[in-house]
């Protein structure tokens, strides 16, 4: 299931429409945004063209994908964190109307990467597919994982569907163009009465988990709970989330963190005393072309790391996997709008080494980690000043500027509104 070195998916696939139908609408959400790869967003979803083929590289093909996907896609993301083009290029300014920032107050993030995209067909009942993503919409190589859903209209309503819901009416707050908010406002109606089928025998049920939107926060998640076995994967960790997780152990119970090397000064030693602490090998994060069965050898290799959210929880037969965007931070659970989704997993045998034996291999040459043995020491803190300086620098980005311009030699007025914190 969670195998780096085969079990890969395609971006593309996941947005390209089921056969004989297309991409009515699309909503999509990411943190940061990289707009040159966002122009192959629409090519996957209204043309079935791979990300990265020679037809993203044909201008006749980027701007029929563009013109497909005018009235019918729209991204959210945080502001300040679109990434400027390397080239100035007029076609960008066709996905401007795509495009809506979330600006949400007191220094919290926007953070969720998911998809709701509603396909059509001739004489076909509508499909309905939800992906639940790590990855932004960014050419980043890191690795990160994804879980697809589809479903088609019943006859009744399912309350299953109403955190999704919710988020979906939380992010119509957001958008500034009419006909689009009429879609969406559709799109929200009609999805509660989609029944989505996890087509794998051993997941014998789901729930959407919004964080940070009214009504839906870490408690209704039911992430934290008492375990027997626990594994997270975070890119991303702060102490205060690491030491409930460690709290909420049974006895002789088993906790397995993977993580970035960077994170570890974060955090002191006492608190992976009960966790077994991995990250992964130097020279995996160098390049990939050593690991993947794909044909990556002609490629450059690239800096990675791992960038997945992934949280696994055991006790007894009962096993709860968690995907999505929560990082193991403070933020993530307690400030910023986030998105996961919870499976619960029933298979005879089935334990959590089972996954830990995929991402680590069954011995060490396969394994693209390293446990590590000795956290490094030092007085550190959650509080580092350079992230009070990116926050500075978000919360000046979030800001409605206007400028004013008065007649006058060498006479210009600026303001803006928002606060700095």
């Amino acid at each position: 299931m969670l195998r780096p070195g085969s079990d890969r998916l395609s971006y593309s696939h996941l947005l390209a429409p089921p056969p004989d139908y297309y991409t009515d609408f699309a909503l999509g959400t990411t943190y940061s945004l990289d707009l040159e790869a966002m122009l192959g967003i629409p090519m996957a979803l209204f043309m079935s063209e791979e990300l990265g083929s020679s037809a993203t590289q044909n201008p006749v093909a980027v701007l029929e994908g563009l013109r497909r996907s005018t009235d019918n896609l729209a991204i959210f993301c945080e502001p300040g964190q679109i990434k400027i083009p390397h080239k100035n290029n007029t076609v960008y300014s066709l996905v401007e109307s795509s495009v809506f920032q979330v600006h949400l107050p007191r220094g919290r993030s926007f953070h969720p990467k998911v998809w709701v995209i509603r396909y059509a067909g001739p004489q076909k009942d509508p499909i309905y597919r939800i992906i639940v993503l790590s990855r932004n919409l960014t050419f980043d190589r890191s690795w990160d994982m994804a879980v697809c859903l589809d479903g088609k209209k019943g006859d009744e309503p399912t309350e299953k569907n109403s955190p999704l819901q919710d988020f979906i009416g939380f992010l119509i707050q957001h958008i500034n163009s009419r006909k689009k908010r009429r879609r969406i406002k559709n799109i929200q109606e009609e999805i509660g009465q989609v029944y989505f089928d996890p087509q794998i025998q051993q997941v014998a049920d789901f729930q959407f988990c919004p964080l940070g939107i009214d009504g839906h926060d870490k408690k209704s998640s039911s992430l934290f709970q008492s375990y027997k076995d626990l594994v997270i994967i975070s890119p991303f960790l702060s102490k205060t989330p690491v030491k409930e997780f460690d709290s909420l152990a049974l006895s002789n119970s088993s906790r397995t963190l993977i993580t970035r090397r960077a994170e570890l000064p974060k955090l002191l030693p006492e608190h992976f005393e009960s966790f077994q602490v991995y990250v992964m090998k130097e020279l995996v994060a160098e390049g990939e072309e050593g690991l993947s069965e794909d044909e990556l050898q002609a490629e450059v290799p690239q800096n990675q790391d791992i960038h997945a959210k992934f949280y696994a929880r055991s006790k007894g037969s009962n096993h709860a996997l968690y995907f999505g965007s929560a990082n193991c931070t403070q933020r993530a659970f307690d400030a910023n709008v986030e998105f996961l989704l919870k499976l619960d997993y029933r298979k005879w045998g089935f334990k959590l080494a089972d996954i830990l034996e995929d991402i680590f291999g069954k011995d060490d040459k396969d394994n693209p980690f390293e446990k590590i043995e000795s956290i490094p020491q030092g007085d550190f803190s959650d509080d580092d000043p350079a992230d009070d300086l990116q926050r500075a620098i978000k919360e000046l980005c979030r800001g409605k500027m206007r400028a004013h311009v008065i007649s006058g030699e060498h006479q210009t007025e600026t303001a803006g509104r928002g606060s700095l914190v």
